[in-house]
């Protein structure tokens, strides 16, 4: 089977300095976040991209997000097997375990 697809860039968002491993819907209407190899989640506005903002930092590459609207609580899962949560509201880590040896690369609630 033969399929054509036809993809057309409408953007490019810049912002971080290394390669994005996730993304997940924002905490806001019309945000999403992503997670990258410099250890940034950044909280993108997709009606304004140019209000990018970095909301949380870890050591090491992130590999996976998940965003919980019942807590207001991001978690991050990292390359060293970490996991995070960060509070929004308070801009900070309330709670962090190392679960694996490896990496951490998907996150669901």
């Amino acid at each position: 089977m033969n399929y054509k697809i036809d993809i057309k860039k409408i953007t490019q968002l810049t912002g971080h300095e290394a390669s994005i491993y996730a993304l997940c819907a924002g905490d806001r209407p019309n945000t999403i976040f992503s997670g990258a190899g410099d250890g940034w989640v950044i909280r993108w506005d997709m009606s304004n991209l140019e209000q990018a903002t970095v909301v949380a930092k870890v050591d090491g590459n992130i590999f996976s997000i998940a965003y919980s609207t019942s807590t207001n609580l991001l978690v991050i899962g990292d390359m060293h097997g970490g996991v995070h949560w960060i509070d929004l509201e308070q801009k900070r880590e309330v709670k962090g375990i190392l679960q694996h040896k490896k990496g951490v690369y998907g996150l669901h609630f």
